[in-house]
C-alpha cells in the first residue's frame, strides 16, 4: 500500500527496465489491446489485439 490506500505491483519490460504499477491498472496479457500511432497529425487506432502472442486475434489499420 502507498499510505492512500492503493496497492503496486512491480512490473519488468522485456528489455529488463522495472517499475511500481497501480494494481488496479494491471491488466492480463489475455486481455484486449489497443495500439495508438499519429497519422497526419491525428491520433488513430491502428490495431486491436486479444489474446498473447502465440494465439492472437489481430485486427490491424492501415495508415
Amino acid at each position: 500500500m502507498d499510505g492512500y490506500g492503493e496497492a503496486f505491483v512491480r512490473v519488468r519490460r522485456q528489455g529488463g527496465l522495472e517499475g511500481w504499477v497501480a494494481a488496479g491498472d494491471v491488466r492480463s496479457p489475455l486481455a484486449y489491446r489497443a495500439g495508438f500511432a499519429k497519422v497526419k497529425g491525428q491520433w488513430r487506432m491502428v490495431f486491436l489485439v486479444q489474446g498473447d502472442q502465440g494465439s492472437a486475434t489481430a485486427v490491424i489499420w492501415g495508415s
